[in-house]
């Protein structure tokens, strides 16, 4: 979790250092990417590594439970670097206030 915050802080001084500053949705959508890749790699797992039986019956519920944990990782990293960039921007508008 520190590295989904650290990585959506980095990208959001970059966007606020080229005076975009829509950030809501690009700091939940950037550490919350790595859900992505959860399930890519959950799809190569199962053809790779599982040798199923029945075939639907191992598929729907595999590929359920990845799709749900893919989600709610995206969630949860998705909400950490919002909360963190919430934070950052605070602290420098507060910062920069005081100058």
């Amino acid at each position: 979790m520190v590295l989904c915050s650290q990585i959506a802080v980095i990208f959001c001084y970059f966007q606020i250092s080229h005076l975009s500053f829509n950030w809501w949705w690009r700091s939940f959508y950037t550490p919350g990417s790595c859900a992505i890749y959860f399930l890519v790699y959950s799809i190569f797992f199962y053809h790779t590594k599982i040798e199923p039986r029945t075939f639907s019956n191992s598929f729907s519920i595999f590929f359920t439970t990845s799709l749900i944990s893919s989600i709610l990782l995206m969630m949860l990293c998705g909400s950490v670097g919002v909360f963190s960039c919430f934070i950052f921007i605070s602290a420098v508008y507060n910062q920069r206030k005081d100058e």
